[in-house]
């Protein structure tokens, strides 16, 4: 906590960053509201914390130190610049390399909202829902076809008996 505290003064007192601090809310919390009183300005938000990508937009990027990737909606680049590579079919030795997609971060915000986070107090709506459920579900979110409404409409009973509409919760 000393080199907290620290980091912390350094940055208050000697630099130009931006230092956000409360008590109760979560770090991601801060950060959503800051950069949503700031649309003119350009982000970087550095962090390896997969949470964060809900956040990304036309002016934040996420910089994961520990991957060494600076994420934006248009790409993943490396430390270098030059474009993080994966394969195209991770299964298959000889599959080529392809450029490593950004996330999405509606569909982030989607995924955690459907299958709940235990870490941010958030309940899950379906606890179990297969991800290509939740995919299929997403993609047919514009015109709630029959995919959306599968997934909507589901009811399940919690651990109290109590029966839950997905789409309520």
């Amino acid at each position: 906590y000393a080199a907290m505290d620290e980091l912390e003064k350094f940055f208050r007192e000697k630099s130009n960053v931006t230092v956000l601090e409360h008590s109760i809310l979560e770090a991601d919390d801060l950060i959503a509201r800051f950069v949503m009183r700031h649309p003119n300005d350009n982000h970087v938000i550095i962090t390896g914390d997969s949470d964060y990508v809900q956040l990304l937009a036309p002016n934040v990027r996420i910089y994961d130190g520990i991957k060494h990737e600076m994420i934006s909606l248009d790409g993943i680049l490396d430390d270098f610049g030059n474009p993080v590579m994966v394969k195209e079919n991770k299964k298959d030795p000889l599959s080529p390399m392809v450029p490593k997609r950004p996330p999405d971060p509606e569909y982030a915000l989607f995924l955690k909202c459907i299958r709940g986070d235990s870490s941010d107090n958030i309940f899950s709506a379906y606890p179990r829902a297969r991800e290509a459920m939740i995919e299929n579900a997403f993609a047919d979110r514009k015109t709630k076809g029959y995919s959306w409404n599968n997934l909507m409409l589901h009811t399940w009973k919690d651990h109290n008996g109590v029966e839950n509409l997905v789409r309520k919760d």
